[in-house]
């Protein structure tokens, strides 16, 4: 079985193995120092030249199911993915980010299990949205520097154990006569094969 910080582990270390990422962080950092914020998504672009590129991650939703009758549940969450590339018009970087973002959807689609973690890369139908999905492009001003900004949202779902602890379960049968006699004791014993 499959817990939500793996899920987490699994989409951060898929996203941290693309180097011209930048810098990628596993939930969105913050400072009330904008330098210091901009340090945080700020990388060394070569030439002693810094340049803020970066990412984090963050579940913005959880939906649990079961059927009732499984010792799973079914968790689909809903993913995040916020990304900052400083802007420079003679650089193109919306096409870089462009780019970047498609890379990233490249690299969920060749592998949408995240390696058998997870069931499947969006929510059950046949016309659900799959992989990663690029939900806002806008240039931004971030941690005081003018930047393209790229928001993408990604649903995956796994399996979870139901927190029902051994061989506990519930048992309903139906047409039981409990009028019989009511002054004899109702209590039934299940022992299960080979307990």
């Amino acid at each position: 079985m499959t817990t939500t910080p793996e899920v987490r582990a699994a989409i951060l270390a898929r996203l941290m193995a693309r180097a011209e990422l930048g810098v990628v962080h596993g939930f969105e950092r913050y400072s009330n120092r904008l330098k210091e914020l901009a340090d945080l998504y700020t990388i060394g672009a070569g030439n002693g030249r810094r340049e803020l590129r970066g990412w984090h991650l963050r579940r913005v939703r959880r939906r649990v199911r079961t059927d009732g009758s499984s010792m799973y549940v079914r968790v689909q969450t809903d993913w995040r993915l916020r990304g900052f590339l400083a802007l420079e018009d003679a650089g193109q970087t919306e096409t870089v980010l462009d780019s970047l973002v498609d890379a990233i959807e490249a690299d969920f689609r060749s592998d949408d299990t995240l390696g058998g973690l997870i069931e499947q890369l969006g929510p059950d139908g046949v016309d659900a949205a799959w992989g990663w999905q690029l939900t806002d492009s806008q240039p931004v001003v971030f941690g005081g520097v003018l930047c393209n900004s790229v928001e993408l949202t990604l649903t995956t779902v796994h399996s979870e154990p139901r927190g029902i602890e051994g061989d506990a379960f519930t048992l309903a049968v139906a047409g039981w006569d409990l009028d019989a006699d009511p002054g004899a004791e109702t209590t039934d014993h299940v022992q299960l094969e080979g307990a």
